[in-house]
């Protein structure tokens, strides 16, 4: 029985490789097929108490992959939004089995409309960590504990290669660059968080994420009004939350205004800023702001020993470019000599670049030097206070 069932996918996933080419009706019949019958294997393997096997498994993702590739080379894609959104319900099917496939797919794939989006979920890669996707979760306490202006939000980089590549690339321009990201695979995302204001008393700080004046992601960082990045990419999604030891990460999603709908295990729409709990409107809006609409981030967990709140903004795009006097972007320096360092956390090594802020300087000037780049060219991306800090380290060296 198990041989028969088994031989029907395998024949199955032949059939949609080779049909779905053919037609919009065929792909869709075809995408029905290979869900009902991969569906019937895994309801008869969990009766029976048999795994799927890993051989077939493989074959799944390479045809699906395969399958769409081959589409999108085509002058018209003969694959539909209903019969992708068909494959995906199988792949979320295996998942709701513990058979994880999200990994597998190019979801690169899934993503060549403009008026959706579909993203695949990571699975936690450390023991204690724990992902929930499509809403806000890990909530004992709804009375936030700071109250904290959403004016600026940051983009911080570790190394100095990658901040001359932003600054360089168009010249005069701030230009970022989208990438994939395995908890949230699907379009390229540019990441933002919100930069907090000086403390008062920098003693009585209660967490990473509040810090203004050290990150744990790199020395050197890019300030950018929010309004400009919301005027940019209006329509807003809840991306979930990604529990760490400590740090509670939430993620908003913000993408273009023809955004219909997101597809991340289930389907969802756009909410807006002010209902994703994170986020509320000022009442009293500093008459400093220059936002249309100031807002506020509401922190619920603060306790650097243990457990605090870390808001991210994902942008939905391939690049991102900013014009420092139109957009009010700039550079500055940080400490990143007493974080854990997040970027080198993840690929297991040794951070080379644990600077306070004065070594972050020196380190960039050196690297100018050594690239015969003058300092002059970059003006325009520093402000008046970091540009005077830059040469006076640049005078000692």
């Amino acid at each position: 029985m198990v041989d028969n069932i088994e031989l029907d996918v395998y024949r199955t996933l032949a059939s949609f490789s080779y049909k779905s080419s053919i037609s919009f009706s065929d792909s869709e019949t075809e995408a029905l097929n290979l869900y009902k019958i991969v569906q019937q294997f895994v309801i008869f393997c969990n009766l029976q108490g048999l795994q799927l096997p890993n051989k077939l498994l493989n074959l799944i993702a390479l045809t699906i992959n395969g399958t769409l590739h081959n589409d999108q080379q085509r002058t018209s894609s003969q694959i539909t939004d209903y019969a992708l959104h068909i494959i995906y319900a199988m792949i979320k099917l295996l998942h709701d089995n513990n058979i994880n496939l999200w990994n597998e797919i190019n979801s690169i794939l899934f993503n060549q409309k403009y008026n959706r989006i579909f993203i695949f979920p990571g699975r936690p890669r450390s023991g204690g960590w724990n992902f929930v996707f499509g809403e806000f979760a890990f909530f004992d306490n709804r009375v936030p504990k700071y109250c904290v202006p959403l004016q600026d939000v940051q983009h911080v980089v570790h190394d100095i290669d990658n901040v001359l590549t932003i600054l360089q690339t168009f010249p005069g321009k701030v230009h970022f660059k989208g990438f994939l990201n395995d908890d949230f695979s699907g379009p390229p995302l540019c990441w933002f968080t919100p930069l907090p204001p000086p403390w008062t008393d920098k003693s009585d700080l209660p967490c990473d994420s509040l810090d203004p004046t050290g990150s744990r992601y790199g020395c050197y960082r890019f300030t950018i009004p929010f309004q400009f990045l919301i005027q940019r990419f209006p329509t807003c999604f809840i991306l979930g939350t990604r529990k760490y030891k400590l740090e509670h990460s939430h993620t908003i999603l913000l993408t273009k205004q023809y955004v219909e709908y997101v597809a991340l295990i289930e389907k969802y729409q756009p909410v807006k800023l002010t209902d994703t709990i994170f986020i509320r409107s000022s009442q009293q809006p500093s008459q400093a702001t220059t936002l249309k609409e100031p807002f506020e981030w509401l922190c619920f967990h603060t306790n650097r020993w243990t457990k605090w709140d870390q808001l991210e903004f994902a942008v939905a795009t391939n690049e991102l470019q900013f014009d420092p006097l139109v957009d009010n972007i700039h550079l500055d320096f940080v400490d990143h000599s007493s974080k854990i360092c997040v970027p080198s956390l993840k690929i297991h090594t040794p951070c080379k670049y644990q600077w306070d802020k004065n070594t972050a300087m020196k380190h960039f000037l050196t690297k100018l030097t050594e690239k015969k780049i003058e300092l002059k060219t970059f003006r325009d991306f520093f402000t008046d206070t970091v540009w005077n800090e830059l040469i006076a380290v640049q005078q000692s060296l």
